[in-house]
């Protein structure tokens, strides 16, 4: 932090070498782990330290379930990654393995990003309906909860127990109170 001066770098997001590949979300972090992805894959799951180029030494798995704008969310023991066509796989962080793949969500594009909170992944596509979800090895859909609008990319932000939602005409704040 001192100096900026980069100590390492993990590449192996765009392995055709394609200069238009974009990476939109932001990297996960669980542990010593580092989550990376783009839209058309790989998923890159990268152990962290080194130094210089760690490519080789360093990517503990690949996967090709993967996302573009929404960013991976974890509680430490598993790993949930949205796709932006509404599918979620949930792998085990440390070893890739997949405790579940592409389960469908209601129809939509997902851009925000999901949010994990008291045991449940809260899921919002752009036309503001929001898939809860339980957290664990088992998908399980708790409830789902459109919104009256017509748009949003945001993401679900908490304050104490309330969520707000903010659409392109609203303001929404979800309380049990």
């Amino acid at each position: 932090p001192a100096t900026g001066k980069e100590l390492w770098r993990c590449g192996g997001l765009n392995p055709t070498g394609d200069k238009y590949y974009r990476t939109v979300c932001s990297p996960a972090v669980v542990g010593d782990m580092i989550f990376a992805c783009v839209k058309k894959g790989p998923f890159v799951a990268c152990k962290g330290g080194g130094k210089g180029l760690v490519t080789a030494t360093n990517v503990a798995w690949t996967s090709p379930n993967t996302c573009d704008v929404p960013t991976p969310v974890s509680d430490g023991k598993l790993l949930y990654v949205l796709n932006d066509g509404g599918t979620l796989t949930c792998f085990e962080p440390k070893s890739g393995k997949v405790v579940y793949e592409k389960q469908r969500l209601p129809r939509g594009t997902y851009s925000a990003s999901p949010l994990l909170a008291d045991g449940r992944l809260y899921l919002t596509n752009e036309t503001g309906r929001t898939t809860v979800v339980a957290a664990g090895p088992e998908f399980k859909v708790l409830s789902e909860n459109p919104l009256d609008d017509d748009y949003t990319l945001s993401s679900i932000a908490v304050s104490g127990s309330e969520l707000f939602i903010r659409t392109s005409s609203s303001l929404y704040c979800i309380s049990g109170k």
